[in-house]
């Protein structure tokens, strides 16, 4: 269907040039020309195919290679199976592991927070915690972990109903078992 379209372009073309040239009796030049588009769009087809089954050859490379990063440690860049893992590693704009890894910063350091700096630390308790109901075992005890100092602070901060001052008094919280942790759930969804 390609060629039959292909080939009645470039006769109607070759027609065309034929008139404004004002010479449409010379059949000679015609049959020429329509020999060489035809030749041209064999070879086109021909070139089409094997540029497919190039393709075809490098996507399967591809798959092949994407399947094997998901095996090891590139798991994390390539796509987690597991929703729990992929949701706190995976998700749309910073994941869940960035942000807890930020925020072990923060609280940390024990400084005041101002509301904005609670906020996120309260936003990212409840997600973990989502999280955690989502999880099962292993994957939920390392999230609990994870979210310990967060907790802390939470629980601190809401019993005192300190969330709105300008600035908010934080306890002092160890973050060394969390990011031990965060570093063992990461290893088991890898």
């Amino acid at each position: 269907m390609r060629r039959t379209f292909t080939t009645i372009t470039a006769l109607g073309a070759v027609l065309a040039l034929a008139a404004c040239n004002g010479d449409s009796t010379d059949d000679t030049a015609t049959d020429e020309d329509t020999a060489a588009v035809e030749t041209t769009d064999e070879t086109t087809d021909e070139t089409t195919d094997e540029t497919t089954d190039a393709d075809t050859d490098t996507a399967t490379a591809d798959g092949e290679a994407t399947t094997a990063g998901a095996d090891g440690a590139g798991a994390t860049a390539g796509g987690m199976t597991d929703p729990v893992c992929a949701e706190f590693f995976q998700t749309q704009g910073t994941p869940l592991s960035e942000r807890a890894t930020a925020q072990f910063e923060i609280v940390g350091a024990g400084d005041d927070l101002d509301p904005v700096s609670f906020s996120e630390v309260n936003l990212l308790n409840g997600r973990i915690t989502d999280l955690v109901e989502d999880a099962e075992g292993e994957q939920a005890d390392l999230l609990t972990r994870v979210n310990a100092p967060f907790d802390e602070v939470v629980q601190a901060v809401t019993s005192e109903d300190a969330g709105l001052e300008p600035e908010i008094a934080i306890p002092s919280v160890d973050t060394a078992d969390a990011e031990a942790a965060l570093e063992e759930f990461e290893a088991s969804c890898a």
